[in-house]
């Protein structure tokens, strides 16, 4: 039955899904940002603590270095201070998010987003291979939900200016 379901989405091109994720980024940024700050991540490198819970996960991340997004080496990043062009980049990744994606297991992150007011991050850590993002908010810790590569674009195109 849900495969039924999902074929008859796909191919009247109802692919627009709900995403209480994309709807707390989209208040995020209606509420006002500093900035957004771009990463290109490396998953082939992270760093974990042994097993720990969520909420020990979320102290543990806060205290890793700046050399580090969620667990993942920092390749490159960049902030983005300008607000339309912040506000576009957010945008279009809780765009990505209402996207249907079917997506795999992986889970490689190449990619992060970091929106920030003050003391407050709202961050996506993103795998455009499997389309699955890592949210990470005031109300999800860690939580994985779909994407489309819809964001992939534009932020690459942000971290073509970054210096390695």
């Amino acid at each position: 039955m849900v495969a039924v379901f999902l074929t008859c989405c796909f191919l009247s091109g109802c692919r627009h899904v709900a995403s209480p994720q994309a709807d707390d980024l989209d208040a995020f940024i209606a509420a006002g940002f500093d900035d957004v700050t771009v990463y290109a991540i490396d998953s082939s490198r992270p760093i974990h603590p042994a097993s720990m819970e969520v909420g020990d996960y979320a102290q543990w991340i806060s205290q890793v270095d700046s050399t580090h997004f969620h667990r993942f080496p920092i390749r490159k990043q960049i902030v983005v201070t300008d607000q339309a062009a912040g506000r576009n980049l957010a945008s279009a990744a809780s765009a990505g998010m209402r996207q249907w994606a079917a997506g795999a297991k992986c889970f490689e992150p190449h990619h992060g987003l970091r929106v920030r007011k003050g003391d407050t991050c709202f961050d996506l850590v993103i795998c455009y291979s499997c389309d699955h993002v890592e949210v990470w908010s005031a109300s999800d810790r860690g939580k994985i939900v779909t994407t489309s590569d819809k964001s992939q674009s534009a932020l690459d195109a942000v971290l073509k200016r970054a210096k390695p």
